[in-house]
């Protein structure tokens, strides 16, 4: 009978819970700055457009040198510099290149944080994969709905002390589980 990995589960929650922060309400700073939606548009693409580029890459990158775990605690590091970065911009070059910087650390991190799982053989350690996934959902939503409330109370700059917490969590948690 499979099981509910809580290493796992507890892996997925704060990861979760930066993308329900950071590219959640992205666009929300953005337009606080007076960036107009068709722009908005653009700089999230580009953090879309990063993940063609970076997820094989560090995808590569791990399987060569093993090291998920520091390379997943890296990537959450530099999410949180780059949405620190943000709340101090101006200008649309250095929205370009803080744009690409996100995509290229929080896209890195989903390949790992799913990947990771699928690379561990969920079947031969009987881990039910898809209720350890729903967990992280559970986390995203929960996250979106509570942050909405603080960001509304304290604004844009909760964003990278909230992306700071989240990181905290994920880098002990991402040292627990087996590499």
């Amino acid at each position: 009978m499979k099981h509910i990995s809580l290493k796992f589960s507890a892996l997925l929650i704060p990861y979760y819970a930066m993308w329900a922060i950071g590219p959640g309400f992205f666009v929300v700073i953005l337009e606080q700055k007076g960036i107009a939606a068709n722009e908005c548009a653009i700089f999230t693409c580009l953090i879309s457009l990063t993940a063609a580029f970076v997820q094989p890459f560090m995808g590569f990158l791990c399987d060569k040198t093993g090291k998920a775990r520091k390379i997943l605690s890296v990537c959450s590091i530099l999410t949180v510099l780059a949405y620190t970065w943000l709340y101090f911009l101006d200008g649309k070059i250095p929205l370009v290149i803080c744009s690409i910087l996100i995509g290229a650390t929080i896209n890195a991190m989903y390949g790992f944080s799913e990947g990771w799982l699928s690379k561990l053989d969920c079947d031969k350690l009987g881990v039910n994969f898809g209720a350890v996934r729903s967990i992280g959902s559970l986390s995203y939503a929960v996250t979106a709905g509570v942050y909405g409330q603080l960001f509304d109370i304290f604004g844009a700059v909760s964003l990278p002390i909230a992306m700071a917490v989240s990181t905290l969590v994920l880098i002990p948690v991402a040292m627990l589980c087996p590499n």
